[in-house]
């Protein structure tokens, strides 16, 4: 150590690190944070320029954290009282945002679902499937989403899923190989089982005829 340095046991600043949740901005500035809190990454400026310009300020809210708050609800299931102390606002503005995010979100991307034709579908199929599963064109499968719990006892018993072992909404999707949802069913309580899940009609199993073969799981065979 040179001779003109001298070891201090004193730090400038306060004793303890604050703790808090930065928002958009610095949650953007760290790489991967926005999958690890909203499961979504490169999709999350698509899904931003969705929403429209709006001059007139209505809340205090930016509209990145805005999103943010809806897809960090979706992917962990938080109460919107839990979202209202992490964003610094009241209950109900966080669910005023949440509800407000939702249904612009199902306005403009519900013509994403759509059904492919058996040619589209072989021209993105994943070189996994081409060497396993050659035939499959369609994957078969219940998906579950939590919510957070009713006050209704009727509602709690339709909604309770054993195996979220909490409140869920189930849909019946179809997805093809390379990752698209070709087609989305009503939502159902938690409660109802892959085995007696009904599905729409809609021409659904008149199209389904039409594809080659299915990959199914094994809740879901009997389908």
């Amino acid at each position: 150590m040179a001779r003109n340095q001298v070891l201090l046991h004193r730090a400038v600043g306060p004793d303890t690190r604050d703790c808090y949740l930065g928002g958009y901005d610095a949650i953007c500035s760290l790489q991967g944070e926005i999958w690890h809190l909203c499961g979504v990454d490169n999709v999350f400026a698509l899904l931003l320029s969705l929403f429209p310009d709006v001059r007139e300020k209505t809340s205090d809210v930016s509209l990145p954290n805005k999103l943010i708050m809806f897809l960090f609800t979706m992917e962990h299931g938080l109460p919107f009282s839990a979202m209202a102390i992490l964003f610094g606002i009241h209950e109900t503005s966080a669910a005023r945002i949440c509800h407000a995010v939702l249904r612009t979100l199902a306005d403009t991307i519900s013509g994403w679902i759509y059904r492919l034709d058996r040619y589209a579908t072989q021209k993105i199929f994943p070189e996994c499937f081409k060497v396993n599963y050659p035939k499959c064109t369609l994957i078969v499968d219940c998906t579950e989403v939590r919510r957070k719990a009713p006050s209704d006892v009727r509602q709690q018993h339709v909604l309770f899923s054993s195996y979220k072992n909490g409140f869920a909404l189930k849909f019946f999707v179809v997805i093809a190989p390379s990752g698209l949802i070709v087609f989305k069913s009503k939502a159902n309580g938690g409660r109802c089982t892959d085995t007696h899940f009904v599905v729409p009609s809609e021409g659904f199993w008149k199209w389904l005829k039409k594809v080659t073969s299915s990959l199914q799981t094994k809740a879901s065979q009997p389908l």
